[in-house]
């Protein structure tokens, strides 16, 4: 929690003194609803988890007959991972393994994400959003009764897409901002060495936040 406060302070007070280069500039907070794909779930089923979000994104160029498309670059702290639920297994001289029960763990990471969005405005108040990103692995949070016979490699680094619906209503210059965000990975952001499998992240962020708008510069 005190990374990402820290990092979104930096980010924050970094943004204010771009605003004589920047035409707009959004924060923005958000829950996030977070789960894992495995290659298999023979050996354990996933459940959902529940995070926070923090994002920044500024407004690097606005183009269009209408200035309806802006290119911005989202810079997020947020976290993701999943609730695993795995089989006990004991073993004896005459049974080569019994299940005994099951255990729940929960493995959390805090990413810090870039992703430049192409963003489309449909009228005043809807708009659209897409573009590739990268998640750069800041801390990997996991539950006490993480099983200690469970090998997990966290990659450093994951790629994948992110994309968005949203609405933005107020004045000209400060607006406010609820948008529904999906994040999905092209790269494997986890290897479980015990069970072979690999683990591809995804996440739907619902963000409430406040868009600014800086006075016009001149034309060039």
């Amino acid at each position: 929690m005190k990374l990402k406060i820290i990092s979104i302070l930096l980010i924050g007070n970094s943004a204010l003194s771009w605003g004589q280069v920047f035409p707009a500039i959004s924060f923005k907070g958000g829950l996030v609803v977070a789960g894992q794909q495995k290659t298999s779930t023979f050996f354990g089923e996933e459940n959902i988890i529940f995070c926070l979000s923090a994002s920044v994104e500024p407004t690097i160029y606005r183009f269009g007959n209408a200035k309806q498309f802006d290119l911005n670059l989202d810079i997020s702290v947020l976290g993701k991972g999943s609730k695993n639920v795995s089989a006990i297994s004991t073993y004896s001289e005459t049974t080569f393994s019994t299940s005994t029960g099951y255990q729940s763990y929960r493995q959390q990471m805090t990413y810090v994400s870039f992703s430049p969005l192409l963003k489309a405005r449909l009228g005043h108040t809807f708009y659209l959003k897409a573009g590739p990103r990268v998640d750069i692995l800041a801390d990997d949070r996991n539950s006490a009764f993480y099983p200690q016979y469970i090998r997990t490699e966290i990659e450093p680094y994951t790629f994948g897409i992110t994309y968005g619906i949203g609405i933005v209503k107020g004045k000209k210059q400060t607006q406010f901002i609820c948008e529904v965000v999906g994040q999905s990975d092209l790269s494997s952001s986890a290897y479980n060495r015990t069970t072979n499998q690999k683990y591809k992240n995804h996440a739907a962020v619902i963000n409430l936040g406040l868009l600014y708008t800086f006075k016009p510069e001149q034309k060039n």
